[in-house]
């Protein structure tokens, strides 16, 4: 999980992980908050879902919208990517310690953090822009 995610943020210290068969649950700590340009960064659902398909890794970064509300809104738009992020979040939870859940809880409703998804692996990820952690989640899917 670090060396995929290190491809597209610049990661540091490893705060958490955890990884089974089934799922894979990290925390990372930020060196700052860029982007590699290998990840298309957007403002609308409706962008992030045409450019997923070409791209695979896709940010989505818009101050009003959640994280939570980027999947709603992809499962609107495109119903079987907008579930498979969903579905990889869900999945992901029984390797998370209480902490880890409790971090990706917070960052799921701050409008501030920047969600990202990686259709290959498939990975939700969001970025903490305040604090600089990139939390991480995959399911079996």
């Amino acid at each position: 999980m670090r060396d995929r995610v290190a491809q597209f943020f610049p990661v540091g210290q490893t705060l958490s992980f955890e990884a089974r068969i089934d799922c894979s649950a990290g925390a990372f700590r930020l060196v700052d908050d860029t982007i590699a340009a290998g990840v298309a960064v957007e403002t609308s659902i409706t962008d992030m879902i045409r450019k997923l398909e070409a791209r695979g890794v896709v940010a989505v970064d818009d101050p009003a919208l959640s994280p939570d509300d980027a999947m709603i809104r992809a499962a609107n738009v495109a119903r079987d990517r907008g579930m498979a992020m969903r579905r990889s979040l869900l999945e992901a939870r029984s390797c998370m310690d209480d902490q880890l859940a409790s971090e990706f809880g917070r960052l799921l409703s701050a409008p501030e953090a920047i969600f990202a998804y990686d259709s290959e692996t498939p990975s939700v990820m969001i970025i903490d822009r305040i604090n600089l952690v990139l939390v991480v989640a995959r399911g079996s899917a």
